[in-house]
């Protein structure tokens, strides 16, 4: 389980639910404030792609907040930076 502040709401139950089962064993990589907002100050993806070889893992789940318009710039060059001209209603989490 993997995820900002969203994520960490989710994933304590869950890895708690989950390890009761004694059928499976879970983990969470949570980090606050993160969200997809500035990939400058948390990249998920390069975070993912540390994670996952080292747990190996069957199943990810993934809970992170989206891109919300905010008061800051996204840089233009971000892999999460939504199309030049997309509204701010429209500019929500988007596969890279």
């Amino acid at each position: 389980m993997v995820g900002d502040s969203l994520g960490i709401d989710l994933g304590d139950s869950l890895v708690n639910d989950l390890a009761n089962t004694g059928v499976v064993t879970a983990t969470l990589d949570g980090k606050e404030s993160t969200g997809l907002t500035r990939p400058d100050y948390y990249n998920w993806p390069a975070e993912l792609q540390a994670d996952l070889p080292k747990y190996d893992p069957q199943v990810v789940v993934i809970m992170v907040a989206p891109t919300i318009p905010r008061t800051f710039p996204v840089l233009p060059t971000s892999p999460m930076a939504p199309p030049r001209g997309t509204p701010p209603t429209q500019s929500g989490c988007r596969a890279s």
